[in-house]
């Protein structure tokens, strides 16, 4: 695929996949639609697309893609080799990870571990948690825990809850 042959049609459409995919992404991009659009070998992608995807990729959005070949759904996420006769995908962007805090001193010593749930919530833990199905974290032991909200300093992550987990630092 080159563009050396595009038509000046061809090369405004790509210009402007290419500065539309800034903002588009964002804002939280409609991956649903555009991963329908490239649902077939990139040759017969329409370039606009060819172009959104590419952009995308440039700005930190994963590509998975397979062989037209494959009779499974085996995906691969490395870096694309964007051949005419591949079909490509686009998965959401990853967060950037930002884990929770708080100002340990105004916690009772008994609390050793800050986690944040899926809906954002923040506890104290006695003991080490560990994630639950439903998007909430528990101890298997018996353990102290409260709610971390009421702290003043208690400050939200950003990223997979899963990995939204803070151990209290020695000495504080």
């Amino acid at each position: 695929m080159s563009i050396d042959n595009a038509m000046t049609e061809e090369w405004r459409r790509a210009m402007d996949a290419a500065n539309y995919s800034e903002t588009w992404a964002k804002g939280g991009c409609p991956l649903d639609q555009l991963n329908h659009a490239l649902d077939k070998p990139f040759g017969q992608v329409a370039l606009w697309n060819r172009c959104l995807v590419f952009a995308l990729w440039q700005q930190g959005h994963p590509i998975e893609w397979r062989s037209v070949l494959s009779t499974s759904d085996d995906w691969r996420r490395d870096v694309p080799i964007w051949h005419s006769h591949v079909i490509y995908r686009v998965c959401p962007k990853p967060e950037d990870l930002a884990l929770p805090s708080i100002d340990w001193t105004h916690v009772s010593p008994r609390l050793k571990w800050l986690a944040q749930d899926a809906t954002g919530a923040l506890m104290l833990f006695e003991k080490m948690p560990s994630p639950h199905e439903g998007g909430s974290w528990g101890t298997a032991e018996f353990g102290w825990s409260t709610y971390a909200d009421n702290f003043a300093s208690a400050r939200r992550g950003n990223g997979d809850w899963r990995k939204l987990l803070v151990q209290r630092p020695e000495g504080a």
